[in-house]
């Protein structure tokens, strides 16, 4: 008889040829043989490897951890080599290969415990699945094949990821690690400001697109920080606030106000109850960007919210100092009877004085500069809308930095997006929104799903109705489609703000699953997996949608307060919205980073309201009028505090 004690498998076998059986193409096989079955037990017993739970200790340590030493141990006490333990230290991680892996180590373990007499091991599902049906070389097959899908797409991704950083501008960037130097740099216009709210005062900070606004948002947040007072970052869209740095954050959100639907009781009973709600409400002074787009019923509201909750009832915002910030010629509020915040009087209760940005850094060419300051008060000369024309019909290929693609309408930055998602290689998946009748709290996204409905026979009419309509207002896609290597924003805010992933937040497709999405995002450097959200309805029943949406091409809105490197806008007769083709035009740098898809004159139209307002800032700084001392900073004086 011959023993095996290093082999294919181990053990007692009676004839040679059964022995060469195990033995062949096994390196390092120990077998010998003998005439008694306990000599073969006991030859075995001392030639096996040690036992199991020594080397499953091994298997549960990643590789990078290992030095040389322990290598060399491996190899010498366990017969293994390199290749075996760098392939057993990935078993746990689970890679695209952590299958192919497993395999190896049932083998190793296999091989130990028949020596040994540890039996169960054989009894596992897996084992049973993997060794006794046969699957082997089937699921080998399957791993060879991943591993060269997984290696394409890695590359695909990166180039993906390497033209959407190239595409996207001025991505989020830590404050300067000197602010005294960036302090420094602040022009006169830009430090009085900074005096202005060093001082205590509630201002409005405007002026046109490339002013310097977001530097020296960065640069006072850093001043006043300093002298032991708190600074809330807070900005109308999440888009906005992401480009104001990791610190800052959507209005509503650091409010605790929701969508603002509700009613002032139950929100500051909502907040009351929310011990970091509360906390944020403890800030000193908050800076409000991108207020262009806030309403009076939404300031109104701050301000109920801030007496109570900061218990000031007497004081305007409860006490709390106020740093507005934005240009009411960019665009307006999204509902459609919406007014602008400085149309009412609570605006002007609490703004004393206005500071107005007039130097343009942005844009350099005094010829692109004169024709966005046309742009902004809606009132384009024909030689500037002659040279916008000429940037019309432009070639795009053999660009290294690709356009962002802007457009006015949904509709047709969904045809762009559909058609570059086409040209991607590998299968689509598609996310369809569900409903879900209940739901329970979950850390990452807020709410899980609990139950779904599979069926709309399960929901009642009215209830249906409301969904329709839920489907039609909020951000999510009905149908998501994607492909690794697709470019994709994030529309809701993260609820870790730390993760710097708020509404807007652009990013890569890197892998794709059932449950979610792997992304690649521009603000964190790193895949991160997208879980499904869950969107709230008037009823008892919500909608659950992956939380992207293909971002080849976006609307002028969600382009607002970014700095593109380059664009093509279509400013042409779908040109809608006050404002709009002002924003499309001043998001680029220069003449030659824009390109024209269409134009149209007309489009260039400015509200009357905001018209009328910044003429009462230029009479303010003139006649010095009480009841407004907003005054540009090239014209003013020394004024008393407010």
């Amino acid at each position: 008889m011959y023993a095996i004690a290093r082999g294919k498998t181990t053990g007692i076998v009676n004839t040679w040829d059964e022995c060469k059986v195990q033995i062949d193409g096994y390196k390092g096989a120990i077998f010998k043989k003998f005439d008694t079955k306990e000599d073969a037990e006991k030859f075995i017993a001392d030639n096996v490897i040690p036992p199991t739970k020594n080397l499953i200790a091994y298997y549960d340590r990643q590789k990078d951890s290992w030095d040389d030493d322990e290598i060399e141990q491996l190899k010498t006490n366990y017969q293994i080599n390199e290749k075996t333990i760098c392939e057993l230290g990935l078993i746990h991680r689970r890679t695209p290969g952590s299958i192919s892996y497993k395999l190896k180590a049932l083998e190793l373990i296999n091989h130990n415990t028949q020596a040994r007499g540890y039996h169960d091991y054989k009894n596992s599902e897996l084992y049973k699945e993997i060794v006794e049906n046969g699957k082997v070389a089937e699921i080998e097959r399957k791993i060879k094949r991943e591993a060269k899908l997984k290696t394409k797409m890695e590359k695909k991704t990166k180039n993906a990821f390497n033209v959407l950083m190239s595409t996207e501008s001025n991505p989020p960037s830590p404050p300067p690690e000197e602010t005294s130097s960036a302090l420094n740099q602040c022009t006169a216009e830009q430090r009085e400001a900074i005096d202005a709210v060093l001082a205590g005062q509630t201002i409005f900070l405007t002026g046109p697109g490339g002013t310097g606004k977001s530097f020296l948002l960065k640069v006072l947040y850093e001043e006043f920080n300093k002298t032991g007072k708190k600074m809330a970052v807070t900005a109308m869209t999440g888009c906005a606030a992401l480009l104001l740095g990791p610190h800052a954050k959507t209005l509503h959100s650091w409010a605790g106000v929701g969508l603002g639907r509700d009613s002032a009781d139950t929100i500051i009973s909502a907040i009351s109850k929310n011990g970091k709600k509360k906390k944020n409400w403890r800030a000193d002074c908050l800076i409000i960007d991108e207020v262009s787009m806030m309403t009076p019923d939404l300031l109104e509201l701050l301000d109920k919210v801030g007496r109570a909750v900061r218990k000031r009832r007497t004081e305007l915002m409860g006490g709390l100092q106020i740093v507005f910030v934005g240009d009411f010629y960019q665009l307006p509020p999204v509902a459609d009877t919406a007014k602008f915040a400085f149309q009412c009087q609570l605006w002007n209760d609490l703004v004393k004085k206005t500071v107005y940005l007039k130097t343009i850094h942005r844009q350099r060419d005094p010829v692109f500069q004169k024709i966005l300051l046309e742009a902004r008060e809606g009132e384009l000369s024909e030689e500037s809308y002659q040279t916008l024309l000429s940037r019309k019909g432009l070639r795009l290929k053999g660009l290294q930095i690709r356009p962002t693609l802007l457009f006015t309408r949904n509709a047709d930055v969904n045809a762009i997006n559909m058609k570059e998602l086409a040209k991607l290689e590998g299968e689509e998946q598609v996310y369809r929104v569900t409903t879900v009748s209940q739901y329970t709290f979950d850390e990452d996204c807020g709410k899980s799903a609990k139950d779904l409905i599979h069926s709309s026979k399960d929901i009642p009419d009215e209830t249906d109705y409301r969904l329709q309509k839920l489907d039609k207002d909020a951000s999510y896609v009905t149908e998501l489609r994607l492909k690794i290597g697709a470019q994709v924003m994030y529309i809701k805010n993260h609820r870790d703000t730390e993760l710097g992933l708020v509404n807007g937040s652009r990013g890569v497709v890197t892998g794709l699953r059932s449950d979610g999405v792997m992304v690649k995002f521009l603000s964190m450097g790193h895949d991160y997996f997208v879980k499904k959200h869950i969107w709230q309805s008037d009823d008892p029943v919500f909608r659950q949608q992956i939380p992207l949406r293909l971002a080849y091409a976006l609307t002028i809105h969600k382009a607002q307060g970014a700095s593109l490197d380059s664009a093509m806008v279509d400013i042409g007769p779908a040109t809608f919205e006050y404002g709009q083709a002002y924003v499309a035009l001043s998001r680029v740098r220069s003449l030659e980073a824009l390109y024209v898809y269409d134009i149209d004159k007309d489009a260039f139209k400015v509200h009357p309201a905001v018209k009328e307002y910044y003429k009462g800032i230029q009479l303010s700084a003139t006649s010095q009028t009480p009841q407004h001392q907003s005054t540009p900073l090239e014209d003013r004086t020394d004024s008393p505090c407010s």
